[in-house]
């Protein structure tokens, strides 16, 4: 899908350091996406598992489904295509679940035969699966542990398989989000190429201005076990809690991440929301985009639990 690696979604990245699949710790989530790529401190509650697992129990609602898709480095010899989605629900605000998948296909090319001569023509793509698990405590702080399937193909080629593990804890009071943990912690791809396994850290506060206004910004920053940093930040407006606009800055370094303006906007009504995301950038990722539409289901008995859950907090 958009969310490829800086350099080209099926070549190794990380340059010189023997690691693979850069693009997966690229986040899936427009409204994220749009921030800065913050999907740690700001992540979707229906991609809790491609982002992160702790959050679920936290989430609005009982159930969330998401579906997104767009294009990276659109028009380009290594663009990519793709989809995903994401579903997540809490159970009485204590447990929460997370699953995810998607797919992504890259720019069709030929391969030479022995002599020489152009062969048949193949695409190169990759698919994911991930699933998480978290339990709430004390209303505050949750932790949370998922795990995810990779798997790349790049034609007759070549293809390589990983499983990679994550953990996460969070800690929310009032409009105040904060969360660490370790994602794609994994073997090695045909036995050299290591996932590109990452420490993150993010914090993120929210606030309403009556009943009209509301407010959010966040950061966060990744740090990849091979040696380079990643960071981001990010803001956004909603009004009535039905449009939002949102920016935010990526910095890539020498991470898979590119160094990239976002923005994106967003439109929620009953349950139902749409997101898009788009990235400015001198590089090669200018001009990608993704969309996203998902829906939410509450109900009497998550209101109550939740309500009660505030007063004993003191919110």
């Amino acid at each position: 899908m958009l969310l490829a690696s800086a350099f080209s979604a099926f070549a190794q990245s990380g340059e010189g350091s023997g690691v693979a699949l850069g693009n997966i710790g690229f986040t899936r989530d427009p409204v994220s996406l749009s921030m800065g790529a913050v999907s740690a401190a700001v992540p979707s509650f229906a991609m809790s598992a491609l982002t992160n697992p702790a959050y679920a129990p936290f989430g609005d609602g009982i159930f969330d489904f998401a579906l997104s898709g767009g294009m990276w480095q659109p028009g380009k010899p290594s663009g990519t295509t793709g989809i995903s989605f994401g579903t997540a629900g809490n159970l009485d605000d204590r447990f929460g679940y997370s699953f995810g998948a998607g797919s992504d296909l890259g720019s069709p090319y030929t391969l030479m035969d022995e002599d020489g001569y152009p062969g048949e023509s193949t695409t190169p793509g990759q698919m994911f699966i991930a699933a998480g698990l978290a339990y709430r405590f004390l209303d505050l702080f949750s932790i949370g542990i998922g795990g995810r399937y990779y798997n790349q193909s790049l034609g007759p080629v070549a293809a390589y398989s990983a499983f990679a593990g994550n953990a996460y804890a969070m800690f929310v009071l009032e409009g105040l989000r904060v969360t660490a943990g370790v994602s794609d912690l994994g073997g090695r791809l045909a036995g050299t190429y290591s996932l590109p396994a990452q420490a993150v850290a993010g914090a993120a506060y929210s606030h309403t201005f009556g009943e009209d206004h509301g407010v959010e910004v966040a950061a966060e920053a990744g740090w990849y076990l091979h040696g380079a940093l990643r960071a981001g930040a990010g803001a956004s407006y909603t009004w009535r809690k039905m449009i939002s606009a949102r920016a935010g800055y990526i910095y890539g370094g020498d991470s898979p991440l590119p160094d990239a303006i976002t923005a994106g906007l967003g439109f929620s009504f009953k349950g139902i929301h749409l997101d898009a995301a788009y990235i400015v950038s001198k590089g090669p990722a200018g001009n990608s985009f993704t969309v996203g539409i998902g829906f939410k289901l509450h109900n009497k008995q998550h209101e109550r639990i939740r309500t009660e859950s505030d007063e004993l907090a003191g919110r």
